[in-house]
């Protein structure tokens, strides 16, 4: 995603796991389908994290899907960081070792569903 919270990028396995077309929601908000009693505390975070260069954040919220349901998500995210040391350094905070996502894309924040529980 971009600093404004609009994806850059989206993956094949949001179809898989929320039903939405990954190519129509490039370029949308990150926030658009997150449950409206969510979407303040997900944006503040978002901000908090864009403030800190290498810094990480783990956050739970409710997100809808594209047929109508509630889907609770666990998010871990990693702000792209001046370095590859400081990438890695806040993904550990983050992840177990050996289970560290790749960190080279050129998103500004990769962000990996942990938990996708329907």
């Amino acid at each position: 995603v971009d600093p404004t919270g609009n994806r850059l990028f989206v993956s094949e396995s949001t179809r898989r796991l929320f039903g939405y077309d990954p190519d129509a929601l490039v370029g949308g908000s990150m926030f658009e389908h997150v449950h409206p009693d969510d979407r303040a505390e997900v944006h503040r975070r978002f901000l908090d994290l864009l403030a800190r260069p290498g810094g990480s954040l783990a956050a739970e919220f409710r997100y809808f899907a594209a047929d109508g349901r509630l889907v609770d998500l666990d998010v871990a995210a990693v702000l792209d960081a001046p370095d590859a040391a400081s990438r890695r350094t806040a993904a550990a905070r983050l992840w177990p070792a050996g289970d560290t996502p790749r960190l080279d894309g050129g998103a500004l924040v990769e962000a990996v569903f942990r938990n996708a529980r329907r």
